[in-house]
């Protein structure tokens, strides 16, 4: 795995970058800067499409396969699905 802090490229290249980094790492948070420096307009939309229609899903069920989730779907304290968390809280007042 090549170290870098930015990831460029087209989305194919991109996605593959990306999972090097989540297979290495199994970071809890991800983080994308999208349009940094000197584009049209044109560009910065076009950026933000293929983000959004192809690395993000990409991304997504990379997440999924890896089994790395969010801080949203897990609890932290529990490392139980939120749902579920908030299930056995409310389970655990009712029952006090």
């Amino acid at each position: 795995m090549a170290y870098s802090t930015i990831i460029t490229g087209t989305p194919k290249t991109v996605i593959f970058k990306i999972r090097e980094v989540l297979e290495y790492l199994r970071p809890g948070s991800v983080f994308f800067w999208d349009g940094d420096g000197i584009m049209t307009h044109e560009d910065q939309m076009r950026n933000l499409r293929l983000m959004g229609e192809e690395v993000i899903p990409a991304v997504l069920e990379m997440g999924k396969e890896l089994e790395i989730y969010s801080p949203f779907e897990v609890a932290p304290r529990t490392n139980q699905p939120v749902a579920d968390a908030a299930t056995t809280a409310a389970a655990t007042i009712t029952a006090n």
